[in-house]
């Protein structure tokens, strides 16, 4: 039978302690909480910027619905003096006064600053 001499046996590897393994594992487990909240922020991040780039461009849709409407408004206003002030002169020429000049002259200017001075 073979005797083993402890002499001659292997040296045995050193274990870790209880108390090591869990301070491994502690660390390890702060680490991937570390990593997962930086992963979370930047999606948000990522998330909160093309929701605000919505809501600016939602904006400025609206703005620009708005202001092409009154673009419009203010167009139809003058379009309905110059036919009306047409309309006068061409069936009731009697009827096209000062007074009615004056007034086209005044409405225009108030739709239409600019087109005064043409």
């Amino acid at each position: 039978m073979l005797q083993t001499d402890s002499a001659h046996s292997a040296p045995e590897e050193p274990r870790m302690s209880d108390a090591t393994t869990a301070l491994f594992g502690a660390t390890l487990g702060g680490a991937a909480s570390l990593a997962g909240v930086a992963v979370s922020s930047y999606v948000s991040g990522r998330v909160e910027s093309r929701r605000q780039r919505a809501v600016q461009s939602l904006a400025t849709i609206e703005r620009l619905r708005l202001q092409t409407a009154d673009a419009l408004r203010l167009m139809l206003h003058v379009e309905y003096l110059i036919y009306s002030v047409c309309w006068t002169a061409r069936y009731l020429p009697d009827q096209l006064d000062d007074r009615r000049a004056s007034s086209y002259d005044s409405k225009m200017s108030n739709y239409c600053p600019s087109c005064r001075e043409l």
